[in-house]
């Protein structure tokens, strides 16, 4: 088997691994946690947590950072 083959079977079995962990987690979001939610009778989220956070410093600020840093 020449370099390239063997190369291309290692990210041929890194991409099947990537896309497994994906369908998995899909199945856990779409099918387990709504089944859970409806079995606990647990209200349905409807606004991620992190929407309500601050998300990035305004550009002022952002200024005084890099001209108190020298660029």
């Amino acid at each position: 088997m020449t370099l390239r083959q063997r190369l291309a079977v290692q990210y041929g079995l890194v991409v099947a691994v990537c896309l497994t962990l994906l369908a998995g987690l899909s199945h856990h979001e779409f099918v387990v946690e709504p089944r859970i939610r409806q079995q606990f009778n647990l209200p349905k989220a409807s606004v991620a947590p992190w929407r309500n956070t601050r998300r990035w410093p305004s550009t002022s600020s952002s200024r005084s950072c890099s001209a108190a840093v020298g660029g």
